[in-house]
């Protein structure tokens, strides 16, 4: 091996150009590679592959332009490529045909094959379980994170004391009374005004019930005066009626006697017993009685309809009205109920609408007067700014709280991770304890870009990763203090799930 390495040392550029051109080279390369051994064939070929790699490197480097390298690729495609062949077919197959050399590879390489097999089988059946979880789209760190509430004062005042100390950490549910503020110098003008214009009218209200109360009392005894004036009146003009019949039938009697004088003295006169003068007389009468009967008759039927008037309420004469004075006082105490009566409503209705208008005035009084500041929804207290007898002013600070009704999971991604994540797409945290999953959905991908939401926890102060992503998990609202902080991983399902993300409510 050696002397054949010097030999090819010692050899100029320019013989080993002749020798490669020629076929004569070429026949004695073959027998001087069929005068080596086996092992002598694999250093000489370790050699080549050496030197294959370092006119490689000199043909990437030709690839830049330079000239020198540009003659080391011609030198290495015109030497040592015909070379490399001659010596890789003396290698593998000798001049009779026989290849001991790559049977004894061939053994070697069985033998390796069958050992690499059982070592991969073996790798493959006890780290699946380990990989499995490793392929899986996870988080590279999470964190539990809710949005701070500012309270402010909603008017000046002073903060009383309650019975409920405003401190950091302590739990409110929604609805529940944080602190009071009282403003002693509340404008109240306009509900004293109310209040005084309310009790004027009150006031006037019953007033005119008691000059209601009296007009209707005086109606009464005007009534019941022209009622006994109309009994009075109807038994005095039936009296006449009576009288009246009573006369018409006396002159009835005067009449029939009158008629049988008169025709005596018809039958006397006929006779000549008796003189004209008493005949005429006799007539006279008789004609008399009948006008007089029938005179009294229609006095008669005056009367009557004069009885017939009263009882209806009207009376008939030349020397009196229609209706009595009593009649006619009634008349005018109806009249001055009936405008007594209106007044008394209108006072009614502008007290009824005062009263409406103070309801809402002491509404406003109390809302900025007395105002309790109350949780807006389950959570702790973050940070206090005020203390019992501070003054404070509207749209001052009072305290932040924790709004555990909001509480996510931000997490931090890689970027690849980051790229195929969409907003809706389901998830489930996992606490560091081990604790079981819950179950969120992608509410926010904020990538590089700052979190918009007034976080307890700044997203960025996950560091491990830059991308950021907000996970709303339903389950973590159940505390009052929303396990702030508490560390886990998210991990999330593929894209096909994303559909059913919007089941849970956000």
């Amino acid at each position: 091996m050696s002397s054949f390495k010097s030999a090819k040392t010692s050899r100029s550029p320019a013989d080993t150009d002749s020798r490669i051109a020629s076929p004569a080279a070429d026949g004695r390369r073959s027998n001087e590679m069929s005068a080596l051994d086996g092992n002598q064939r694999i250093a000489y070929l370790r050699e080549a592959l050496e030197d294959a790699r370092w006119l490689r490197h000199g043909r990437q480097a030709t690839e830049t332009g330079t000239s020198g390298l540009r003659n080391l690729k011609r030198k290495w495609q015109r030497l040592y490529l015909p070379w490399a062949h001659s010596v890789k077919d003396g290698l593998w197959r000798r001049a009779d045909g026989a290849s001991p050399l790559a049977d004894a590879i061939k053994g070697e390489t069985s033998r390796k094959v069958l050992k690499t097999a059982i070592a991969l089988a073996i790798a493959i059946l006890v780290g699946w379980g380990p990989a499995q979880r490793l392929m899986q789209t996870t988080s590279v760190e999470a964190i539990i994170n809710a949005p701070l509430v500012t309270l402010r004062s909603p008017i000046d005042g002073e903060i009383a004391a309650t019975p409920d100390v405003l401190a950091v950490g302590t739990a409110f549910s929604p609805g529940t009374p944080i602190a009071r503020i009282v403003d002693r110098r509340a404008d109240r003008a306009r509900l004293d005004d109310l209040r005084r214009m309310i009790g004027q009218f009150e006031d006037e209200r019953a007033s005119l019930q008691a000059k209601l109360a009296s007009a209707t009392a005086l109606r009464a005894e005007f009534l019941e005066q022209t009622k006994q004036f109309q009994d009075g009146r109807v038994q005095q003009l039936e009296a006449r009626v009576r009288e009246v019949r009573s006369d018409i039938s006396a002159n009835r009697a005067r009449r029939e006697e009158a008629a049988a004088v008169l025709q005596r003295a018809s039958e006397l006169e006929s006779r000549g017993a008796q003189s004209r003068a008493t005949l005429d007389k006799a007539r006279r009468d008789h004609e008399i009685l009948i006008h007089t009967i029938a005179a009294t008759e229609h006095r008669l039927k005056s009367i009557e309809i004069e009885l017939a008037a009263a009882k209806n309420g009207f009376f008939l004469g030349d020397s009196y009205n229609d209706r009595p004075r009593s009649a006619q006082r009634a008349d005018e105490m109806q009249q001055q109920i009936g405008d007594l009566s209106a007044e008394l409503k209108q006072r009614d209705a502008r007290i009824a609408r005062l009263k409406t208008e103070l309801e809402g005035e002491t509404a406003r009084y109390a809302d900025i007067a007395d105002v309790s500041v109350v949780a807006p929804s389950t959570g702790s207290v973050w940070e206090v700014f005020t203390a019992p007898g501070e003054q404070v002013r509207r749209g001052q600070e009072l305290a932040r709280m924790l709004d555990c009704n909001s509480a996510v999971v931000t997490a931090a991604v890689s970027e690849s991770v980051y790229n195929r994540l969409r907003v809706g797409q389901s998830a489930k945290f996992r606490l560091r304890d081990g604790s079981k999953d819950m179950d969120g959905r992608i509410v926010h991908l904020t990538g590089v870009a700052a979190a918009p939401a007034n976080f307890a926890i700044a997203p960025s102060a996950l560091t491990r990763e830059s991308y950021r992503v907000t996970v709303k998990v339903p389950d973590l609202a159940k505390s009052a203090t929303c396990d702030l902080g508490r560390t886990g991983r998210v991990l999330f399902s593929s894209s096909g799930e994303a559909a059913a993300a919007p089941a849970l409510s956000k």
